[in-house]
């Protein structure tokens, strides 16, 4: 199936024929921002999940590589739904990826970053198996010397139950690219602050914790 959907608030949408026609249990955010360079490695990563009920949607921001990214991922277009929009920050482009997601389950992923393999069936099984609204993972970090065989939580622990106060305290912190959530948890809470161009994540988290959502952490290394 391929289609071309222009609107007034995006460029185009173009779903890839090899996209299901029924919805997945899970939709894939990935918005994209100067990305090309790693876009095909997060793809990939993705492609290797032994969890296979997902569709993924790249939200193109506006992108200045947008000719760079798109000669990247040619021979990936058949797999995935693209959207191409006007630059408007990450908030506004994960909300397009939201408004656009056919699943009842969103795992955000940024275009920098990759899964484990078997992250989809942990965080999945994780979430289904607690009646969460929300969880999150540990994940390695990678690029940065500092930071060298350390993981996400090393240097930024989570402690205790991922409240409201744990979260505003920064006793929990949450890694976007190892979240995933209710779409129906996120809607109630807003989602996404459209104008908001810093710390867009941590500020939905707060809402999704106090409008009650139930917020699970996982202790594993799956991103």
């Amino acid at each position: 199936m391929a289609e071309t959907e222009p609107t007034k608030k995006f460029f185009s949408k173009r779903v890839g024929r090899n996209v299901f026609d029924s919805p997945p249990r899970i939709s894939i955010v990935i918005p994209a921002y100067n990305a090309a360079d790693h876009i095909c490695e997060t793809l990939d990563s993705v492609k290797a999940q032994k969890f296979r009920e997902y569709e993924i949607i790249v939200v193109n921001d506006g992108s200045p590589d947008t000719d760079k990214l798109e000669r990247a991922i040619k021979m990936r277009l058949e797999d995935i739904i693209y959207i191409k929009q006007r630059n408007a920050g990450a908030a506004v482009a994960r909300n397009t990826g939201i408004e656009h997601a056919r699943g009842e389950i969103i795992a955000f992923l940024d275009a920098d970053d990759i899964w484990q393999p078997d992250y989809l069936t942990s965080q999945f099984v994780f979430l289904q198996r607690h009646s969460y609204d929300m969880v999150y993972c540990d994940a390695a970090l990678f690029g940065h010397r500092s930071a060298y065989r350390k993981t996400f939580m090393e240097t930024a622990p989570s402690e205790g139950e991922a409240d409201f106060d744990a979260i505003l305290s920064l006793r929990c912190n949450v890694i976007t690219s190892g979240t995933m959530a209710r779409k129906a948890a996120i809607v109630r809470a807003g989602m996404f602050e459209n104008d908001r161009v810093k710390a867009e994540d941590f500020h939905l988290w707060l809402r999704m914790a106090k409008t009650g959502s139930k917020i699970g952490y996982q202790r594993k290394d799956l991103a």
